[in-house]
């Protein structure tokens, strides 16, 4: 399935009409929560298990507002503030290996080059080959340039 991509600068006004209207955040994490559980659910079948990798940003939000919009998986939500501290558990959250792994540490936002302990997360992720759905864009990618 197509999907479609934006640049920044068009989500960023898409943002602003959107707080215009009168939308508070609340809702559109709520709602944005709501159409990445329908994505999850699309790639996986009942019974899988999903890890949902929340930030503590808007992204991690969006994540965390998913939890309840997956039924029939097996659901694992990890909030990750502080990577060092995630760094010698992750491989065993990472086992069994979920059928997906929903990624929603970092978004559109990302404006500096990740410290080492977090591009070490990223890299035990990535090492596990694991299908992974990303919330705006891929952690550690510039929305902007596509730069790692």
């Amino acid at each position: 399935m197509a999907l479609p991509v934006i640049t920044v600068e068009q989500m960023r006004r898409w943002e602003a009409a959107t707080w215009e209207s009168g939308k508070s955040e609340e809702e559109v994490i709520a709602r944005v929560g709501e159409v990445v559980a329908a994505r999850a659910i699309e790639m996986t079948q009942p019974g899988d298990a999903i890890m949902l990798l929340a930030g503590k940003g808007n992204n991690g939000d969006d994540v965390r507002a998913m939890a309840g919009h997956l039924p029939e998986r097996e659901v694992s939500l990890l909030s990750i503030t502080d990577p060092a501290k995630t760094l010698q558990k992750l491989p065993l959250d990472l086992e069994p290996a979920p059928a997906l792994v929903v990624d929603g540490l970092f978004g559109i936002g990302l404006n500096r080059t990740l410290n080492a302990d977090w591009m070490q997360v990223i890299a035990q992720i990535n090492a596990k080959q694991l299908r992974v759905l990303s919330v705006d864009t891929p952690s550690g990618i510039d929305a902007a340039s596509g730069r790692v």
